[in-house]
């Protein structure tokens, strides 16, 4: 919003809906790869679920406000709203916000139900917090180059 120069993320989904997020991924990918190949016991056969945080998009936004220095909100749209917007590419990303309200825990969900265990989590690799950083670290490497 020009008046206050503040950032409105419009989304056909609830502000608490949760998305899986892989953080930095010029560090986290390396730093996956390393622990898969150091742990095969743990990881053969298996998908790795690269999440390092699962956060709402209300918690999202806030990491990005607190990043970069500038105030944003989430709005919930309606649909239609949201095609009028984006066009064709709007009804793949409403599919996608759809599945993260109802399956909000996708590899605990897969794992759970037949999937056997075919996840990996970096929990299982040993990888820590301390490790991966979160979202907000990534964001802060933005202040001063989003104008």
């Amino acid at each position: 919003m020009p008046q206050n120069d503040t950032y409105i993320w419009l989304l056909p989904t609830k502000p608490s809906t949760l998305l899986p997020i892989t953080g930095d991924i010029k560090k986290t990918a390396g730093l996956w790869v390393r622990r898969i190949l150091e742990n095969p016991q743990k990881s053969l056969g298996k998908y790795a679920g690269v999440i390092t945080e699962v956060l709402s998009f209300d918690e999202i936004l806030k990491a990005w406000s607190h990043g970069t220095g500038k105030p944003a909100v989430v709005v919930e749209c309606t649909d239609s709203s949201f095609n009028d917007l984006w066009g064709v590419s709007a009804e793949e990303f409403k599919l996608q916000l759809k599945f993260h309200e109802l399956v909000p825990d996708m590899i605990g969900a897969f794992n759970n139900k037949g999937g056997n265990g075919v996840y990996v989590s970096g929990e299982e690799l040993g990888i820590t917090a301390e490790d991966i950083g979160d979202l907000t670290q990534l964001f802060e490497t933005l202040k001063g180059n989003w104008d």
